[in-house]
């Protein structure tokens, strides 16, 4: 389940709601798995305008050696995996082909961002949040990326990209 990372007074009045709000995201995460499915351009619209979840934390639980309680994600860490799984799920070989060919302008500097991020996370004192930070700010942003590229098309897939913004902006400025 999802916890909240707001400042006291909302994260309070928020819990209080806990579980509608855990239902209400699992409803969203069976929506936007249908969506990335059936039409990836409006999964990937919703994934953009459910940026701010961000702040909805939960952790898998796994044994470590090193005693660690989880892996820490966020909840739109979990809208970019749904998205990406079912778009890649729904892809044919043909449409993973002509994916390889408008990716090859950006091939090597996606793989060398890759590389040396991969690179700090072994050299970085502390493993575990580097290996946090490098899932949430190079993997999943590359996966989303690859998924945005093949999708759009057309200037009407254009246009729900920019009101996806446009309505997380909005929600985000509220």
């Amino acid at each position: 389940m999802f916890l909240f990372d707001l400042n006291w007074q909302i994260q309070h009045f928020l819990n209080q709601f806990f579980w509608p709000i855990n239902f209400l995201l699992v409803a969203i995460l069976v929506i936007l798995a249908y969506l990335s499915y059936k039409k990836p351009i409006y999964a990937v619209g919703l994934t953009i305008v459910l940026l701010p979840t961000y702040l909805f934390r939960s952790k898998i639980w796994f044994p470590t050696p090193s005693g660690a309680e989880g892996l820490p994600f966020t909840f739109l860490e979990v809208c970019i995996w749904v998205t990406f799984l079912g778009w890649l799920i729904n892809s044919s070989s043909y449409k993973l082909k002509a994916l390889n060919s408008k990716l090859k302008n950006y091939r090597w500097p996606i793989l060398l961002i890759l590389l040396s991020a991969t690179i700090s996370v072994f050299i970085s004192p502390d493993k575990a949040a580097a290996a946090g930070l490098w899932k949430a700010y190079f993997v999943e942003p590359i996966l989303f990326f690859v998924v945005l590229v093949n999708i759009i098309k057309t200037q009407k897939d254009k246009d729900v990209i920019l009101w996806s913004l446009g309505i997380s902006t909005l929600a985000i400025s509220l």
